[in-house]
């Protein structure tokens, strides 16, 4: 005996939406398109919906999260006293943190940091007494009379940096 066999085949997408969010925005809240029910979504996946049945038929329905990370950046600046620094079109003196918040190509927000230190000028007095006959040594230059001498230079930073001898030389008293 001949027998046919009907066989129906019916292909469902395994994906039928795509969905792009930040992940500030979890989480994403995934509406069931055949019952309206909300699903809360926390993480990036295939999720399927295959449960649900109208007219006494099976409906799928597959979405695709895709996460997207906000972008982060941090600058960091040292500048000497009485400079400035140019952040985001923004003029800056004082140290500090500072950031601006902007919208990355992945379109989730990127937050640039700039920590901004501000480093101090050195400045130093020494004084120095010595009595008539003896000298002082100060930064590879010896010294025997009285008088203020300036030395400068710059901290590691390359701020300057200023060192003043005040010395006074004693006449010998017989």
């Amino acid at each position: 005996c001949d027998s046919i066999t009907d066989v129906r085949i019916i292909m469902h997408p395994l994906i039928d939406t795509t969905v792009v969010v930040c992940s500030n925005d979890l989480p994403y809240l995934w509406i069931n398109k055949w019952n309206g029910q909300v699903t809360p979504l926390y993480t990036a996946g295939l999720y399927r919906n295959d449960t649900t049945y109208l007219d006494g038929k099976q409906m799928f329905y597959g979405l695709q999260l895709i996460v997207n990370n906000p972008i982060q950046d941090t600058i960091r600046h040292s500048m000497c006293e009485g400079a400035s620094y140019e952040f985001k079109g923004n003029t800056y003196t004082e140290a500090g943190i500072y950031r601006d918040t902007l919208r990355a190509a992945n379109g989730c927000d990127s937050i640039v940091t700039l920590i901004l230190t501000v480093n101090q000028p050195y400045y130093n007095i020494i004084r120095e007494d010595v009595l008539e006959g003896n000298s002082v040594e100060f930064y590879g230059q010896t010294y025997n009379t009285s008088g203020t001498y300036t030395h400068y230079a710059r901290t590691p930073e390359g701020c300057d940096s200023t060192t003043i001898l005040q010395l006074t030389v004693h006449p010998l008293i017989d």
